[in-house]
C-alpha cells in the first residue's frame, strides 16, 4: 500500500518534440514594461493549445526523504477529456498504466496485479491535495487558469525579464505566477493553502507547431506528504489522435487508498 501512495502522488504533478523542435534559452534577457491588463492579455496568447497532445515521459523524484529510481513511459492527452500514462521501468518494462477523467481515476499496477479505481475528488481529498482535472492538465503543459485583472493583488518586476503577478486572497493563500518577459510563459508557479501547497518550476521550453512548451517540469508538493519530483519531455507530437487502452484483467484485485 505504500508503493501504491507513493506513485499516486506522483501522477498529479504531472503525476510531458518534434524533429524540428527548437530549444529555447533558460534565462530570459527581455526587459519590457507592460501594464497588468497587457501583461495578462500576453499570456492568454501565449498560451499552449492542443486537442491531442503526447510525448515520451521521464519521472524522478522522492516522497518523504526515500527516493525512487527514475521511470520512463508515454503520456497521451486529449484536451478536457482524458489523461493516459503508461509507466515503465528497468528494459522498458511497464509496470503502471493510468488512466484520468474529469470525474475518475483508474490505475492498473502491473507488477503487483492490482488495480484502483476512485472518483478523483475522493483520491485527492485522500492525498491532502487540492486539484481538479483541470489543474493537472494545465500543469502538464506549463498552462495556468485564465488571470482576472479584478483578482490581481500585486504585479511587480523580478530582476530581468520576469514579471510576478500575485492574486488576491484570505490570509492562509496564495497563488503567485513568476512569467517570462520574452515568452510570457510561466516559469514558477506556487499555490497553497492552511493545509497544502504546490511549488511548480517550468524550464527548457521548446516549439512544437509554433507554440512553446517546457519540456521540464520541476515540482515540490507538501500536503499529507511531501513529494517531489522532475518530469522531463521528449517526442512530442500534436494533434495527432493516440488511442488509451485501460484493460483490467479478471483476476487481478482491486485495492483502495484510505
Amino acid at each position: 500500500m505504500k508503493k501504491l501512495r507513493c506513485f499516486l502522488l506522483f501522477l498529479p504533478v504531472a503525476v510531458m518534440l518534434l524533429s524540428s523542435c527548437a530549444s529555447w534559452r533558460k534565462t530570459p534577457r527581455a526587459d519590457i514594461s507592460l501594464s497588468l491588463d497587457q501583461l495578462i492579455e500576453k499570456v492568454e496568447e501565449n498560451a499552449f493549445r492542443y486537442e491531442w497532445f503526447s510525448a515520451k515521459l521521464g519521472l524522478q523524484g522522492e516522497m518523504d526523504n526515500t527516493t525512487f529510481p527514475r521511470l520512463g513511459g508515454q503520456l497521451r492527452m486529449q484536451k478536457d477529456k482524458a489523461i493516459w500514462i503508461s509507466a515503465n521501468a528497468f528494459l522498458g518494462m511497464e509496470m503502471v498504466r493510468l488512466k484520468i477523467t474529469p470525474d475518475s481515476i483508474w490505475m492498473v499496477n502491473k507488477m503487483q496485479d492490482t488495480y484502483l479505481a476512485e472518483p478523483l475528488p475522493d483520491l485527492m481529498r485522500k492525498i491532502g491535495l487540492d486539484l481538479s482535472f483541470s489543474d493537472i492538465q494545465k500543469i502538464l503543459v506549463g498552462n495556468v487558469s485564465i488571470i482576472n485583472a479584478n483578482d490581481v493583488k500585486a504585479l511587480q518586476k523580478v530582476g530581468r525579464g520576469l514579471y510576478r503577478i500575485e492574486k488576491q486572497g484570505d490570509a492562509a493563500k496564495l497563488e503567485r505566477y513568476d512569467i517570462l518577459s520574452d515568452l510570457f510563459k510561466i516559469s514558477n508557479a506556487v499555490r497553497s493553502s492552511d493545509k497544502w501547497k504546490a511549488d511548480l518550476g517550468f524550464d527548457d521550453f521548446i516549439t512544437i507547431g509554433n507554440q512553446c512548451i517546457p519540456s521540464i517540469i520541476n515540482a515540490n508538493f507538501t500536503g499529507k506528504s511531501h513529494i517531489s519530483a522532475v518530469v522531463t519531455y521528449s517526442n512530442m507530437t500534436l494533434n495527432d489522435p493516440k488511442p488509451m487502452p485501460l484493460r483490467i484483467d479478471e483476476n487481478y484485485e482491486r485495492v483502495y487508498l484510505k
